[in-house]
């Protein structure tokens, strides 16, 4: 896969082409830019990556957030009289509507993509051989944008990193393009990478308990059971984290390895416990817990200050740790159901109910790592007035197995009625309300088929 220019080991050429597209384009055209970005850690550090670069050139720009790129959120826009309209980690799934819009259009998207578009300017990293959901993220692409519109906006990089954490493409350790523009910034003194645990600082018991990635079975939310674990291995509860000798934080390390381990977690996820953590030199934080404060924003309804930790407005960020906090407890109190209720079980797919579609994901995807059965992907549902939003998501070992939730959720969920894709381990759908039950016996049998399982079928 041959590169252009100064991006000879770096873009590949259909890539580095697309994007010199989109910048004609954006070049070509007045007035003020639309932006449409999706609510998530990837959505918007996607948009405010854009906004910054777009800020550094003097274009007036107005930014909407979405939580589902669905229809009615099209007949929102339509109304709208823009000359160019950039959506951001969405789009590919929705070319059809993008194109009724006014105006011209550019689509920055990582999502499994459709037919090719028949007006817009597409850019999809899977268009191009590129994995969009282990190599890049929405906001490493429209870093890859804003870098060959200005290579000033390299400084950029430590917000488009944030959100490939959250779409946790760092599992396993990042590839493809994300390790180049990693590698990229690190000679650029923008990122350095410290192996740390990647536990929250304070008391230890509350660092372990609090723990949502790692998720530790038995001791989430059971600070008694935490300080019996440490007393095991002579430490402290009330014990500072950052206080501990190194010979204490390898027995930390070790017993909490074997605790992972004991309890089933996949390898790259029982790497999270003690990675290899980047550090952002200018902001001052590791990137995960920026992460995880831009989609804790985002989670909690408040995208406009998640963009504004992205603009680099240091007053949102006591605001957004607070949205963390909050977050947190609700994805623990989660993962806690399914660890005492379990999953409820299929052929070839497990699922649960949850009464938040914000969260539904999260612990969709910590669920299956560090909870519940890892021989299948999970589903979550939730009611939402007259339709049911679900969340799908597996592991690399399944993907490599054959599961593909993409086509599980659009094909699954298109026979009932409904919309849904993403990626081959995370993926989503939404269908009418009283189709629920359908839509998971399709699935079933369509997940079935791809790990070669027998499910009983529709």
């Amino acid at each position: 896969m041959k590169g252009s220019g100064a991006d000879a080991l770096l873009v590949p050429e259909g890539l580095d082409d697309a994007l010199g597209k989109a910048i004609a384009a954006l070049s070509g055209s007045e007035g003020a830019v639309r932006i449409v970005t999706h609510y998530d850690a990837d959505g918007l550090s996607a948009g405010g990556v854009m906004c910054r670069a777009l800020l550094r050139i003097g274009r007036p720009f107005h930014v909407r957030v979405t939580r589902k790129p669905e229809p009615a959120f099209f007949e929102s826009l339509a109304d709208e009289d823009y000359r160019l309209n950039i959506f951001l980690d969405c789009g590919s799934g929705q070319l059809e509507l993008v194109e009724r819009l006014r105006g011209n259009a550019i689509v920055l998207d990582h999502h499994k993509p459709g037919a090719p578009p028949k007006r817009a300017i597409e850019v999809n990293p899977h268009r191009y051989g590129i994995d969009g959901a282990t190599e890049l993220s929405a906001s490493t692409l429209a870093y890859l944008f804003a870098r060959k519109l200005d290579r000033c906006n390299v400084n950029l990089f430590p917000y488009a990193l944030a959100g490939a954490l959250g779409d946790r493409q760092d599992l396993g350790g990042l590839r493809g393009l994300n390790k180049g523009l990693l590698a990229e910034a690190e000679k650029a003194g923008v990122v350095e990478q410290k192996r740390a645990l990647k536990l929250a600082e304070g008391k230890v018991r509350a660092s372990i308990s609090d723990s949502i990635n790692p998720y530790f079975k038995g001791l989430g939310g059971r600070e008694d059971a935490v300080k019996s674990l440490l007393s095991s291995i002579g430490i402290s509860a009330d014990a500072d984290l950052s206080a501990l000798t190194p010979d204490e934080r390898r027995a930390l390390t070790s017993i909490l390895t074997l605790r992972l381990l004991e309890h089933g977690a996949p390898p790259e996820s029982v790497a999270e416990l003690n990675p290899m953590r980047y550090w952002s030199t200018e902001l001052e934080i590791f990137v995960d817990r920026l992460s995880g404060m831009i989609n804790a924003c985002g989670r909690m309804g408040d995208e406009a200050t998640g963009l504004a930790v992205c603009l680099g407005d240091a007053s949102a960020v006591e605001a957004a740790k607070k949205h963390r906090e909050a977050y947190l407890a609700m994805v623990r109190e989660g993962l806690a159901m399914l660890e005492g209720d379990g999953a409820k079980q299929m052929a070839g797919l497990q699922y649960f109910w949850w009464d938040n579609p914000a969260i539904t994901g999260s612990i969709c995807g910590l669920g299956v790592q560090f909870v519940l059965d890892k021989s299948k992907p999970v589903f979550g549902l939730t009611e939402e007035g007259d339709k049911v939003s679900i969340s799908a998501r597996g592991t690399r070992a399944l993907v490599a197995a054959g599961l593909d939730l993409s086509a599980a959720c659009r094909e699954a969920a298109g026979a009932v009625g409904g919309r849904g894709g993403g990626h081959d381990v995370a993926s989503g759908a939404t269908v009418p309300k009283g189709k629920a039950e359908e839509f998971l016996a399709i699935a079933d049998a369509i997940v079935s088929k791809h790990l070669g399982r027998i499910s009983k079928g529709p």
